[in-house]
């Protein structure tokens, strides 16, 4: 019988003051260097390893004025958010919304606003794919 994988960490977005926490999941600490200001209120959330290893974990973060925002986090010897891998794009001006799921057995993110990309992983990298969704 497998053990049962039990979380680390606990992300928050705090609408007060407009940040983004990682904490220790079961004592709510915080963790390293890991508070992150936002220019908008998080809306959503998703801190996720693309590909095999834990070397491409990147905290995602879909704000409420449609932004989805990207950072590395470095997990190697002090979990820390890197401020310098920022990146950002518009999906429009309605809140973010972040879904983890399977395509072609490969794991992404869906982020929908106005607009939908999936994110995933090519040669290390985040890519996005802007894709066009009808309801019909």
């Amino acid at each position: 019988m497998s053990e049962e994988r039990k979380p680390r960490f606990a992300i928050f977005g705090f609408w007060e003051d407009n940040t983004v926490q990682i904490r220790h999941f079961s004592t709510l600490e915080s963790v390293g260097l890991t508070k992150v200001q936002m220019s908008h209120v998080p809306r959503s959330i998703v801190m996720w390893s693309f590909g095999a290893s834990n070397d491409n974990v990147h905290l995602l973060v879909g704000t409420g004025s449609g932004q989805l925002v990207s950072f590395k986090v470095n997990t190697t010897r002090i979990l820390a958010v890197d401020m310098s891998s920022r990146r950002s794009i518009s999906l429009g001006d309605r809140p973010v919304h972040l879904q983890i799921c399977v395509v072609d057995n490969k794991s992404v993110v869906i982020a929908t606003s106005i607009r939908t990309v999936i994110i995933s992983c090519s040669n290390g990298r985040i890519t996005q794919h802007h894709i066009n969704v009808k309801v019909g």
